[in-house]
């Protein structure tokens, strides 16, 4: 019984140093993000040493974020941290080198590190050209508003570029600001105005039809220096059919036309006609708010589903 348990007490140390030394303990070099993983296999061992790098990375950013940075109840919110994550992993295999690296038996241990500089240059510059991107969507001289796919735009750039901020900031790097297109978007939430006008003469049905629907993207005013969705309504009917057209011109506050449509219905039924038109006029405005067959091409109504 003595023999067995001096056997096991002998064989415990060697069991222990079959992990590196090196493996539990980061070296203190600022210049560097690291990151330590173990695995079955070498492979197995960097893709997880590579996860805790981006992980260290997020983690930190996160914590001096939210430090700095007032946000609701003094946190840095769940989305804001996801999306720093998800730039830290996008970038995490570029510029990484193994730094460490041991097998005993089955177990494989592994230390990454990757350039500091690097990675911020990195980032600073896909920040730069971001914001080259989002500048001219900014309202020119006289404007009070944005439109819808401006807004959809300004929007996505934002949520690209507020993590890379995020990061920047965490580690010392300035940044072109991003508050007064965040004020754009607050401004114009949450739905950008715009002036409705309607031809004189319109039917009236066909007129509240298609204000309901414009209603689903806009706010409407009568303030100048906001976008403008003109319209002129025709009616018929004749040989069972009820027929509406429909001109719908959007256009910027300077006044130039930036979208134009034709539209038809044809139905058995003035309501079915009326229905037809509100379903191709939502779907032209769906689809200019994302970017989906902008210009001023006529469409055929036959190719156009609700």
């Amino acid at each position: 019984m003595r023999l067995k348990r001096s056997w096991i007490l002998l064989s415990l140390p060697l069991c222990l140093q079959a992990v590196p030394h090196w493996y539990a303990h980061t070296p203190d070099k600022p210049q560097f993000f690291y990151g330590s993983g173990a695995g079955g296999d070498k492979e197995s061992a960097k893709e997880k040493a590579l996860n805790d790098l981006a992980s260290n990375i997020s983690v930190r950013v996160s914590s001096l974020t939210t430090s700095t940075t007032t946000r609701d109840n003094s946190k840095l919110d769940k989305k804001a941290s996801q999306q720093i994550k998800l730039v830290v992993d996008s970038i995490k295999f570029v510029h990484v080198n193994t730094d460490k690296q041991e097998c005993h038996r089955d177990k494989c241990y592994v230390r990454v590190r990757m350039d500091k500089n690097m990675f911020l240059n990195l980032l600073s510059k896909r920040y730069a050209n971001l914001y080259n991107t989002l500048s001219p969507l900014k309202p020119t001289r006289g404007c009070h508003g944005i439109f819808i796919k401006e807004k959809r735009q300004i929007q996505s750039l934002l949520d690209k570029m507020t993590p890379l901020q995020e990061i920047l900031s965490a580690y010392g790097r300035a940044s072109a600001p991003l508050t007064s297109y965040e004020e754009l978007i607050k401004a114009n939430s949450p739905k950008p105005k715009a002036q409705i006008v309607f031809a004189s003469g319109a039917d009236a049905e066909v007129v509240d039809a298609l204000t309901g629907q414009y209603a689903r993207f806009v706010n409407q005013t009568t303030a100048p220096g906001f976008y403008t969705i003109n319209n002129k309504i025709f009616t018929s009917e004749g040989n069972g059919q009820f027929h509406i057209g429909l001109d719908i011109n959007i256009k910027n506050c300077q006044g130039d036309i930036i979208y134009s449509k034709h539209l038809n219905a044809d139905q058995g039924t003035r309501g079915d006609a009326i229905e037809r038109i509100k379903a191709q006029a939502f779907k032209q405005m769906r689809n200019y708010q994302n970017g989906v067959g902008a210009g001023t091409a006529d469409v055929n109504s036959d190719n156009i589903d609700f």
